[in-house]
């Protein structure tokens, strides 16, 4: 199996994918969101149309750190609504010429879709986000507690327990 490490060196330093030393998917746990959700993107446009709209209704893509990614899937989220197959061609037409690129690049690469894989990413990208919610929540709630805002204390306070639930499922 190939991670978004090694996906990250094949993009950005466009070596050949057999010159690049495969790493584990525990590697990707130090990394950035924003990484994580190119390598979420690239594993999930690999996967059939079911599967595909399946998980984009899970997600509020306002949340999503890299807005290509979020753009792209906004995207795929109206071709998958008017198509009953996924054809990577039609949907790259659906695209900028930017996106275009990025996501030829993408599905080019030697990664098959794996539904381990999968929902550890998914997982990793919901943890961190969750913790960086939880870390500007309570920026706010110190904020709120200074202009004496006690309700909104209470109402970000029950956010943050919202979160942390999330994040132990």
């Amino acid at each position: 199996d190939i991670d978004f490490l090694t996906l990250k060196q094949i993009i950005t330093n466009k070596k050949d994918i057999q010159s690049i030393q495969t790493t584990t998917s525990q590697d990707t746990k130090n990394n950035t969101n924003v990484d994580l959700e190119v390598y979420f993107l690239s594993l999930l446009i690999k996967a059939q149309i079911d599967f595909i709209k399946s998980y984009l209704y899970n997600f509020d893509l306002e949340d999503w750190k890299n807005k290509d990614v979020a753009i792209i899937l906004q995207k795929l989220v109206l071709f998958t609504n008017t198509n009953q197959i996924f054809e990577i061609n039609k949907f790259i037409d659906t695209l900028t010429e930017n996106h275009k690129d990025f996501i030829k690049n993408l599905y080019m690469q030697d990664i098959e879709f794996n539904q381990k894989e999968f929902d550890l990413t998914l997982n990793r990208i919901r943890k961190i986000g969750g913790k960086e919610k939880i870390n500007r929540l309570t920026k706010n709630i110190k904020l709120a507690e200074k202009q004496g805002d006690y309700l909104k204390v209470q109402t970000l306070l029950k956010e943050i327990e919202n979160t942390k639930q999330v994040l132990l499922q």
